[in-house]
């Protein structure tokens, strides 16, 4: 409103790039609670799968004596197939 009155008033037009700027920032904060993105989806479940990979690998480590090179190679092309995901 009071980008508005200045507007209507000839007066600098501050006053209504700050009211646009702070609703636009209004909308967008209301638009990101309603409905989550799928970029934030995304991150959250590629964490979960890397701190699933990161326990199996410690579980394999703790429990296994000798670790193959095989082993090595099958953990290293889960984690860079993630990094890539």
């Amino acid at each position: 409103m009071a980008g508005l009155s200045a507007a209507a008033a000839h007066a600098p037009v501050l006053p209504l790039k700050a009211s646009s700027a702070g609703l636009f920032v209004e909308m967008t904060a209301a638009v990101n609670k309603l409905q989550p993105s799928q970029l934030a989806e995304e991150q959250r479940n590629a964490t979960r799968l890397f701190k699933q990979l990161h326990e199996e690998i410690q579980t394999a480590l703790i429990l296994t004596d000798l670790i193959t090179e095989t082993d090595v190679a099958s953990a290293m092309e889960r984690v860079l197939a993630l990094d890539r995901a």
